[in-house]
């Protein structure tokens, strides 16, 4: 299972990896690809059979979305841009606490977090390497799993109070 638990402000960076999930979900068996954008989906997608799209939640109703459900991929792209410079790594703390692994754009604030290839995928911003990566994740899923595991080691060092205050 795929998310992209990104909101409508998210929807040109998911746009941008728009053809490589139209890739991907016709060479790999995925279960679904799961998105909470509502009247906000870009029409590239409308093509994929495995696509779940919802309205967009409240933030009581996506935490619990978060901690029932069972992701196994995390997107979050980020294309190059000043609105997206100054956004945190929340959405790898999101991933994590669904239990997923996530492939994100090669950039800050990803690339302060994320060990390539050991709690997750750094991607660069090119349709090849996105459905590269993707089809890498979906044909390994005991290296997705294992990956998946360190980056909740991370998150909780991330998340341990004295460390966060030294």
């Amino acid at each position: 299972n795929m998310a992209f638990l990104g909101t409508r402000a998210h929807v040109d960076d998911l746009r941008a990896i728009a053809p490589a999930l139209v890739r991907v979900s016709s060479h790999v068996r995925v279960n679904n690809l799961s998105l909470m954008l509502g009247k906000h989906l870009p029409s590239s997608l409308n093509q994929i059979p495995i696509m779940k799209n919802s309205p967009p939640k409240s933030w009581a109703a996506y935490q619990k979305y978060l901690k029932n459900s069972s992701i196994h991929i995390g997107l979050s792209p980020l294309i190059d841009s000043p609105f997206n410079s100054a956004r945190s790594w929340n959405k790898f703390l999101d991933i994590t606490v669904a239990g997923g692994v996530g492939l994100y754009s090669n950039r800050a604030p990803f690339t302060d977090i994320v060990d390539h290839m050991a709690n997750g995928l750094l991607v660069e911003d090119d349709e090849d390497a996105w459905f590269e990566a993707l089809n890498w994740l979906l044909t390994n899923p005991n290296r997705a799993k294992e990956m998946a595991v360190n980056a909740q080691e991370t998150a909780h060092e991330f998340a341990e109070p004295n460390k966060a205050f030294e």
